[in-house]
């Protein structure tokens, strides 16, 4: 958990370990990867594969269901559609919204809105 008052860098910090932001001076390794000696190419791999985002608004698409919206991030990996959907149904189960697969965001609640931007996030974890 990364806690702090208004303005103290949590964003800033955030962003360049998820290597959005480049930092001015030291180092930022995580996951044994040095993301100041990567290229945009490879820092797009990195958080394809690494780094799991939850925004404050969710940014769920809403034309999608909520199983689409979790393979999102698989899909863009390139993973078949199959692959992506079955693995995004897995990780909606384990966050409680098993029963929810087909149902766009705008017909879930706030909280289950978070769970699936959660899943999401965690979809590619293994």
């Amino acid at each position: 958990m990364l806690v702090g008052p208004s303005g103290c860098g949590k964003t800033t910090l955030i962003s360049v370990i998820a290597g959005i932001l480049d930092h001015d001076d030291g180092e930022c390794i995580v996951f044994d990867k040095n993301i100041r000696g990567m290229g945009q190419t490879q820092k797009t791999r990195y958080r394809g594969a690494m780094i799991g985002f939850v925004f404050q608004a969710y940014n769920l698409i809403p034309t999608l269901s909520a199983v689409e919206n979790v393979a999102v991030p698989l899909l863009i990996l390139g993973k078949s559609r199959s692959e992506a959907l079955t693995r995004a149904k897995e990780v909606l189960g384990h966050v409680g919204l098993g029963d929810k697969l087909a149902t766009p965001p705008a017909q879930l609640s706030g909280g289950q809105q978070q769970r699936v931007a959660i899943a999401r996030a965690l979809v590619h974890s293994p």
